[in-house]
């Protein structure tokens, strides 16, 4: 309970009705000690009674006095108040004066005595009146203030509840307008990056895929960063060198094939060129041959003819050898 009237005399507008609220609550506790401790003492004081009478029912009375300071100390047992007890003591005095017996005086008088005794549970009982008034003055009190606290504390809450919410509705809008600022400019933020840094490079790294699906080998990819993109381009200029490489080997190939064809080409041109120097030569030789033969024959056809008349299918002029031409 000390903790929580702490918490809410922290609060300024709580401070007062909890400190009274405090104030009352060690009052109510301090009562309730006492009754507690009277409560105690009062336990102890009739346990002495009980003893006292213990002890006066085992006094044998001797006299008329003996019974007369007997009765007077019952009698004393049950005063009513202080003024009555003391009227008695007063009478118990006089029967000690007049000779009472020593065993009733030890009982009734001293500081363990009925008299004693008694005066003590008259104090206790008076005591525990007032402590009794007291705890209900201090539990109405107590009762008061915490009524008072409590609405003033329900009305505190029900004002910063208030106040809550309103803060988290205006809270809640704030977050609500930063948050749509925050998308829209991280949104402009990413558009200018994007349509920068990513869509431009894009667009350049295409059109030269482009151009390199074209045939356009030769131009080199240029470089836009060293981030992914810049690392597609240098894939990409690594892919058009390879590309380079290949089209200028197929193109030895080609050129290679073409030279190996034209010198096959010439090899079988050579060929032919020797083979019909080879023909013409021997061409030669046979008309040289031919001609070598046809000489002899002709002069053997002429002798021939000179001896035996014209020959077969000739004239005879024409057949006919003069001795000329056979001395020839």
């Amino acid at each position: 309970m000390n903790v929580s009237l702490s918490l809410v005399g922290s609060v300024p507008e709580l401070f007062e009705d909890a400190s009274r609220t405090n104030y009352g609550s060690f009052a109510l506790a301090s009562v309730i000690d006492a009754l507690a401790e009277n409560r105690a003492d009062g336990q102890e004081a009739d346990a002495q009674v009980v003893r006292l009478q213990e002890i006066m029912a085992t006094i044998p009375p001797e006299s008329a006095k003996s019974v007369e300071g007997l009765r007077l100390l019952e009698w004393a047992l049950q005063a009513r108040d202080g003024a009555e007890l003391e009227g008695m003591l007063e009478e118990f005095r006089a029967l000690t004066a007049s000779g009472l017996e020593q065993s009733v005086v030890d009982v009734g008088g001293g500081e363990d005595g009925v008299f004693t005794a008694r005066r003590l549970q008259l104090a206790l009982a008076e005591q525990r009146t007032d402590l009794i008034v007291l705890f209900e003055e201090n539990s109405a009190a107590l009762e008061a203030a915490t009524s008072t606290l409590l609405e003033r504390t329900q009305a505190y809450s029900t004002e910063t509840l208030g106040q809550a919410i309103q803060s988290f509705d205006e809270g809640r809008v704030l977050l609500a307008v930063i948050s749509i600022v925050s998308v829209v400019a991280a949104t402009v933020a990413a558009w200018f990056w994007v349509g920068n840094a990513v869509v431009r490079r894009l667009s350049t790294l295409s059109a030269r895929m482009r151009t390199m699906a074209g045939g356009d080998l030769e131009t080199p990819v240029p470089e836009i960063g060293r981030d992914e993109i810049g690392r597609l381009a240098d894939a990409l200029e690594h892919f058009r060198q390879q590309a380079l490489e290949v089209q200028q080997l197929n193109l030895v190939e080609q050129l290679y094939g073409e030279l190996r064809e034209a010198n096959a080409e010439l090899q079988r041109m050579q060929a032919r060129l020797v083979a019909q120097e080879k023909l013409a030569a021997l061409g030669e030789l046979v008309s040289g041959v031919a001609h070598e033969i046809s000489n002899p024959l002709n002069f053997l056809k002429k002798l021939l003819r000179g001896f035996s008349g014209p020959l077969p299918g000739t004239d005879g002029d024409a057949g006919q050898l003069s001795r000329r031409d056979v001395g020839r």
